[in-house]
């Protein structure tokens, strides 16, 4: 028996390591994915090992198989996923570790954003401005403007002089091509009405001298100066009043030919008269601006310098260097202009947007604020009063307050969409919520959350940034109440709850509205006789999809945005 005891105390030691009979250390170890990585096309392989080797390990609920030395191995597809959180388990009896990497597809387009934006005035929009140009041209009286500058005749006996101009509103046609952008006004059923007196009123004979229409053409060049205003120059000119239409009556010899010679000499300058005064007026067309600007937007420093300025057959196009919290760039953008083909169908304007402009102004902006609000005090209070009505909050010990802190972390993605509700995303997969319950100085932990927190960014009507809250998942890395009076789905649903509160207290820091943006781009100079022909815009974000390269590639992050500029007309 003395020999027996030892022996099997041997054996049974022996066989401890291979049946787990003596308690030893769980250990989990990830090698692969990097925390935040961005996988461009590929699958996200997980690799790694447990210790171990008997222990279980679950990657996203799925049990796999562990290898020599406790190595695993799974490839997860991104299946079109903007992010994936990848949820690693371990477990080993009683003990259990986790770990949870968040991953991204494509690449940071804080890395791709190309520093640059494009925009163009669509046909549409030209149509528009036409429209904006002819109601203009009429409201600065030119009619009576050459009414009185047409000649006179005064006679002993006759006076022949005009009395005034009638017409058709002005119909201004805009057509783009690479040559500038041609212009045609054409003013219809022209009267001009002259008064014969003779014998000092003896007898008065009204007469109308009419032309059917008259057209300017012009060809006006985009310009741009030093102050960044955008202007249209009038180049080339002519005109062309027709044929003149009028009936003397009965009118004869010496009276009737001087009547002939006076309408003859009313005629001959009238052209001229009208091109010069157009041109006088009109030389010059000032759109507005500046394109060229520094200002701040969402707190973040925002420049924007034109680069190219040019006209096609699809409008008027532009070039910006972007500069965020630096200098824009002066050299000409390599991403496209939008096409009419590009954005939707009837849309007066299109801007070429990446969304690493929209990264890098959320980042330093909303994310920023995120993770330094002070939630202390009162505020603070709300929050925890929220926490205890979660399932199991109610076990939350007394205390002087709550601590609460927010970190947004480090692995974020904004990511544009082909739509306008939302218009793009904010993700934070590893959003930490931490709370705890405050003594004196001292603060006890009671909850750590990880959240997959999605923020939908669009436009309220098209014009007023508008802020959503999404959190999908999420999980508990720990909490203070008595695991069998909850579940986890449960609390992170509920913090999501609370964490939409929040932003939306955060969003009102954040008032972005188009309108303000880009409605002061209009002239206002009141000695502009146009001034104004851009200065009611009521700018509506309508669409947003791909913008595609000459070839038919895809850089990546680049969208098109369709707008209507006086949406509200």
């Amino acid at each position: 028996m003395l020999l027996v005891l030892p022996l099997l105390t041997s054996l049974l030691a022996c066989r401890s390591s291979d049946y787990g009979l003596t308690q030893q250390t769980l250990d989990l170890e990830v090698t692969s994915p990097q925390y935040g990585v961005f996988l461009g096309e590929d699958e996200a392989l997980v690799t790694g090992a447990v210790s171990p080797a008997a222990a279980h390990v679950l990657i996203e609920g799925q049990e796999v198989q562990i290898g020599e030395g406790g190595a695993f191995s799974l490839s997860l597809p991104m299946d079109g996923l903007d992010y994936r959180m990848i949820d690693i388990e371990a477990s080993m009896g009683a003990q259990y570790q986790r770990e949870r990497v968040p991953v991204f597809s494509g690449h940071n387009p804080a890395d791709t954003w190309p520093s640059a934006a494009t925009a163009r005035l669509t046909t549409d929009g030209l149509d528009h401005l036409g429209q904006a140009v002819g109601a203009m041209v009429d409201a600065t009286g030119w009619d009576t403007m050459i009414a009185s500058a047409i000649p006179s005749l005064y006679t002993d006996y006759v006076d022949i002089y005009a009395t005034g101009v009638t017409h058709e509103p002005t119909i201004a046609y805009l057509t783009p091509s690479a040559d500038g952008i041609a212009t045609q006004l054409v003013i219809s059923n022209v009267s001009l009405g002259i008064e014969i007196n003779a014998l000092d009123g003896w007898f008065v004979v009204p007469i109308d001298l009419g032309f059917k229409q008259i057209t300017m053409d012009l060809n006006m060049l985009p310009e741009l100066d030093a102050d960044g205003m955008l202007s249209l120059v009038v180049g080339d000119a002519a005109i062309d009043i027709g044929a003149a239409q009028f009936e003397i009556g009965a009118l004869d010899g010496a009276i009737l030919e001087l009547v002939t010679d006076a309408i003859t000499s009313f005629i001959a300058p009238l052209g001229d008269l009208i091109l010069g005064y157009v041109l006088d007026s009109y030389g010059t067309i000032e759109l507005g601006g500046p394109l060229a600007f520094q200002t701040d937007l969402l707190g973040t420093s925002l420049s924007a310098d034109v680069s190219d300025l040019f006209t096609d057959t699809q409008g008027l196009g532009a070039g910006l260097g972007i500069g965020i919290n630096a200098e824009a760039p002066t050299t000409a953008p390599t991403i496209p202009t939008p096409g009419e083909s590009d954005g939707l169908d009837g849309a007066q304007a299109s801007v070429a947007v990446h969304e690493g402009a929209l990264q890098l102004l959320l980042q330093d902006s909303l994310v920023s604020m995120l993770g330094s609000l002070d939630l202390g005090g009162m505020f603070g209070n709300i929050i925890g009063a929220g926490i205890t009505a979660l399932p199991g909050g109610d076990q939350a010990p007394s205390s002087d307050g709550w601590c609460i802190d927010l970190d947004p972390g480090t692995a974020t993605v904004v990511r544009m969409k082909e739509s306008t509700e939302p218009l793009a995303q904010l993700h934070m997969p590893d959003f930490r919520f931490k709370a705890g319950v405050q003594n004196g100085s001292s603060c006890e932990d009671w909850i750590d959350a990880s959240l997959e927190l999605t923020i939908d960014l669009g436009f309220t009507d098209g014009t007023k940034l508008a802020l959503g809250v999404e959190v999908p998942d999420g999980a508990l890395l720990y909490y203070g109440a008595d695991a069998d009076t909850y579940t986890e789905d449960e609390v992170v649903a509920g913090l999501g709850t609370y964490m939409g509160t929040m932003i939306d207290l955060a969003g009102g820091f954040l008032d972005l509205d188009l309108g303000s943006l880009v409605g002061g781009l209009g002239s206002t100079d009141p000695t502009n006789p146009l001034a104004g022909v851009l200065g009611n815009l009521s700018p509506k974000i309508t669409d947003s999809r791909k913008l595609y390269n000459d070839d038919g590639s895809w850089t990546e992050g680049l969208y098109v945005l369709s707008m209507q500029l006086w949406a509200d007309e």
